[in-house]
C-alpha cells in the first residue's frame, strides 16, 4: 500500500502509512512524514486493510493553496488545516485536520475543540468522482 503515497505535501519527504490493532477488531491507521512528522488523523475500522486505505486516501488529498494561519478565510465553513499537535510547537510534528472556522476561531470537527495552533489552512477539496463506495 505504500507504494500509492504521494511524497509529503509541506516537505516533500517520504510518506509511510502505519497502521495497529487496538483491539480484536479494532484496527487504527494513520500516514506520517519520515522527514517532518506531519501527518494525517487517525483512522479506526474493524479491518486494518480499510483503515489503511483511509489513511492513505487522506494522505494523497491534494489540493492547491495552502494560506498562512494569518490569513484567515473570509467565509465561515469546514477546511483542511495543518496544526501543531502538541504543547511544544518547536518539536511537535505537524498533523492535518479537518475545521471548521467560524466566528474567526477554528474548531476540530471530530470533537468541537478550539485549535490555537493553526499554521496553515486551505479549502476541502472536492470529493473524486466514480469509483467505489
Amino acid at each position: 500500500m505504500n507504494d500509492s503515497l504521494l511524497k509529503c505535501p509541506f516537505c516533500g519527504g517520504e510518506a509511510l502509512a502505519h497502521h495497529w490493532r487496538q483491539a480484536p477488531r479494532e484496527h487504527t491507521a494513520k500516514v506520517i512524514c519520515a522527514r517532518c512528522g506531519a501527518s494525517t488523523d487517525y483512522f479506526e475500522n474493524s479491518r486494518s486493510i480499510d483503515a489503511e486505505n483511509n489513511a492513505v486516501i487522506a494522505g494523497n488529498r491534494r489540493a492547491d493553496g495552502w494560506r498562512l494561519a494569518s490569513e484567515e478565510p473570509t467565509d465561515d465553513g469546514d477546511y483542511l488545516v495543518c496544526r501543531k499537535y502538541f504543547d511544544d510547537p518547536e518539536s511537535a510534528p505537524e498533523t492535518v485536520v479537518e475545521a471548521n472556522w467560524r466566528h474567526g476561531c477554528w474548531y476540530d470537527i471530530s470533537d468541537g475543540w478550539t485549535l490555537r495552533d493553526v499554521t496553515h489552512w486551505m479549502p476541502l477539496p472536492e470529493p473524486p468522482e466514480g469509483g467505489d463506495a
